[in-house]
């Protein structure tokens, strides 16, 4: 019988972690490059050709792909802005995690991506802020008491956190420190993982894009020592001649340095 189910995991080049869900780290990276980016980024392709409009494809809507903060509350003001002096400018946006951010982009399926760097995605990189990364704590919590939360708080308190895959800012910032997190939930959503600290099952990192529109009863308080990730756009070499991408990127950055 095991005989017959490694060959079967074989086949489908995975394993019973994947297929479980229990999946973490090299495991689920490996897998997703291997597996899911490829069909994700040969989807795309197909997709763009028989879903845009002709207009779509000639420039005259810009695609964005982006993560949910700026999609919440960046875009909205940024976009209505924009369309005050380019009335002509229609957009489509693509919403999801950094993975499926960057199968857009490195697809040619969105015309821009937001990302967060380090990147090694084709064409024009273009930095736009800095993002701080904070502690998040339960009303009441004993750090809270502290101006700042130490990062090695992380290695000895109970921790919320993003999936792997969406978490790559937070975990940049704890191996940096050699800090190892005791992390007792998981969930690939921003507000879900701060609902769970208000509920004091935890403490999390969060970006401070995420919690400026966030109500939940909690304490934040900055990083020691300070971490922030960058968030920048990702245009793809089939995007980079469009005029009307080319006028939007520079309207992001000057709006971003604005709207602090």
């Amino acid at each position: 019988m095991q005989r017959i189910r490694t060959g079967v995991f074989d086949y489908f080049g995975t394993n019973e972690d994947v297929l479980q869900n229990s999946a973490v780290g090299d495991k689920w990276n490996a897998f997703y490059e291997g597996k899911i980016e490829w069909f994700s980024v040969q989807f795309s392709d197909v997709a763009t050709r028989m879903l845009f409009t002709e207009r779509e494809r000639a420039g005259g809507t810009i695609r964005i792909a982006t993560f949910k903060s700026v999609a919440v509350n960046w875009l909205p003001p940024m976009i209505k802005q924009f369309q005050v002096q380019h009335p002509e400018a229609r957009f489509r946006l693509f919403d999801g995690a950094y993975a499926e951010v960057d199968a857009y982009v490195r697809s040619g399926t969105v015309d821009m991506g937001f990302i967060s760097l380090p990147s090694e995605l084709p064409g024009e990189i273009v930095p736009v802020c800095s993002d701080r990364l904070l502690a998040v704590l339960p009303a009441g919590h004993p750090l809270a008491e502290l101006d700042a939360v130490p990062i090695t708080a992380f290695g000895t308190e109970p921790v919320v956190s993003l999936v792997d895959s969406t978490n790559r800012d937070a975990l940049r910032v704890l191996d940096a420190s050699h800090v190892h997190p005791d992390i007792r939930f998981q969930t690939a959503d921003d507000y879900a993982m701060i609902s769970m600290v208000e509920s004091g099952l935890g403490i999390c990192i969060a970006h401070e894009l995420v919690l400026r529109s966030d109500h939940h009863n909690v304490v934040v308080r900055p990083l020691d020592p300070p971490a922030h990730r960058t968030i920048a756009m990702a245009i793809p070499p089939e995007s980079e001649g469009k005029p009307l991408v080319r006028t939007f990127a520079a309207f992001v950055r000057a709006w971003a340095q604005a709207n602090p």
